[in-house]
């Protein structure tokens, strides 16, 4: 009996202790959850981790119906932040002053140093061979006033270093194309390459000539290509961090995604078509869709039509763009905030009104470029000092407007976007302003105190200059 009393006393002991160890567990478990659930709820998302993660991670003490919602919208905020760009591949060291960049304002930095790219397109056009790039051409190009080519034929050529050489002893920077090596395109099936080898041979070949302004990747591609455009952006950072990469879109629905995959972006709004093609204000709301994409970080250079648009669509009437005309897409473009342009195209001036190769077509419409080329090369030294002057406009609504200050002058621009006579006062800074001098502006002008009273005539476009 004692011994029996003694194996229950054994029993009660065993159990008193195991349901005590139990209970102390159980109680250590909830204190580590109530203490993880108030920590991730009031402290944000640690450096690195994206929203997705965090609106994962406090879904997963919510109901049932609340936690479907909430993985919704985190499977959607993946979706966001896994885009191809965000995979990166380890970029290549970048050095400071070294190479181009873009700075907080937008402009381009070459090697520290401002600088206003002044570009111009070239490609093979309607004559076989490769002329678009030959030494006289490219000596056409830097004498009117260029200091920038982007050749479409360069690219997939085994003598990259030799165009880079040559560009570079005619006074130009060169943005490197290719635009075109991505897989399944000619290039790649011709050497038999997949898109990121083929960038990676001519990345490693043009990367320290010292006229490479940028890479160029993305020439109005859709966003079907996204993955390709991202791969290539990727692929040349890890190869080249010194030098910007560059991409133009007519897509602007598409323009804040592919800003992703660049450091300066632009647009190409082709607006002269034919005879009857109205307003030009197309310029302006692009320009500033191309800004909005771009934010504080990225830079923009603007595309400009110097081509007649008939040669893209047979049923236009032949209008190749005047000086007039070309001045306005060009001072649109600026005004709106562009920080470089790009001319497009030099071999498309060689064609005839019958598409075909014509060197008196080409002297026909180069002095106008030339002259247009030059009066922005005129002004953007004032442009790069980036002392923007508030002014204040009454008048006709669209006439487009943007003041720079230097030294003792003022630098008014204008542009009227449309077919109509554009009748505005001008209310600048207080000051005994009088007129020095103005570009373009072939309406009526008049300078009293500190209001200008200028009549723009339709499409006009200009610079008025003052002085105290």
């Amino acid at each position: 009996m004692e011994k029996r009393a003694q194996y229950v006393f054994l029993a009660l002991v065993v159990l008193m202790f195991a349901c005590k160890s139990k209970t102390s567990d159980k109680t250590a478990d909830s204190l580590a959850t109530d203490t993880t659930n108030q920590t991730e709820q009031n402290l944000p998302p640690a450096d690195g981790q994206d929203t997705a993660s965090a609106a994962a991670t406090d879904s997963s003490t919510a109901p049932a119906s609340d936690k479907k919602i909430a993985n919704k919208k985190a499977a959607k905020k993946t979706d966001e932040v896994k885009r191809p760009v965000e995979e990166k591949k380890p970029a290549a060291k970048k050095l400071a002053g070294v190479g181009t960049s873009i700075d907080r304002n937008g402009f381009t930095l070459v090697n520290g140093n401002r600088f206003f790219p002044i570009g111009i397109y070239t490609g093979k056009g309607p004559k076989p061979g490769d002329w678009g790039t030959s030494d006289e051409s490219l000596q056409k190009m830097s004498s009117a006033g260029f200091n920038t080519v982007l050749a479409y034929t360069y690219g997939d050529r085994p003598n990259a270093a030799d165009f880079m050489n040559r560009a570079k002893a005619h006074g130009l920077k060169v943005i490197y194309s290719v635009k075109d090596m991505y897989s399944g395109s000619a290039p790649t099936a011709k050497v038999k390459l997949s898109s990121d080898q083929l960038v990676s041979n001519y990345v490693d070949i043009v990367k320290n000539s010292p006229n490479l302004l940028a890479w160029y990747t993305n020439d109005e591609l859709g966003m079907d290509k996204m993955a390709l455009v991202s791969s290539a952006f990727q692929n040349i950072r890890s190869r080249d961090s010194q030098h910007i990469i560059f991409q133009v879109n007519n897509q602007i629905n598409t323009l804040s995604s592919f800003a992703r995959t660049a450091d300066v972006i632009g647009t190409d709004p082709y607006v002269i078509t034919g005879n009857n093609f109205g307003s030009l204000k197309r310029v302006t709301d692009w320009t500033h869709s191309a800004k909005a994409a771009a934010g504080s970080k990225k830079g923009v250079w603007q595309v400009v039509q110097m081509f007649d648009k008939k040669f893209q669509k047979s049923n236009l009437a032949s209008h190749p763009p005047t000086a007039d005309e070309m001045r306005n897409i060009a001072f649109q473009s600026l005004i709106a905030g562009s920080k470089g342009l790009m001319f497009y195209a030099y071999h498309w001036l060689f064609y005839g009104p019958d598409k075909k190769y014509s060197e008196a077509a080409f002297n026909k419409r180069w002095p106008d470029v030339v002259q247009v080329v030059r009066e922005v090369k005129n002004i953007s030294p004032i442009i790069l000092q980036n002392q923007i002057v508030d002014i204040k406009r009454t008048g006709f609504a669209y006439t487009q407007y943007r003041a720079w200050k230097s030294g003792d002058n003022l630098y008014l621009m204008l542009a009227n976007t449309e077919q109509k006579t554009a009748a505005n006062i001008f209310t600048v800074p207080a000051g005994n302003w009088k007129l020095k001098s103005s570009v373009g502006i072939p309406g009526k002008l008049m300078v009293a105190g500190n209001n200008v009273r200028v009549n723009l005539a339709p499409l006009g476009s200009g610079v008025i200059i003052l002085e105290k």
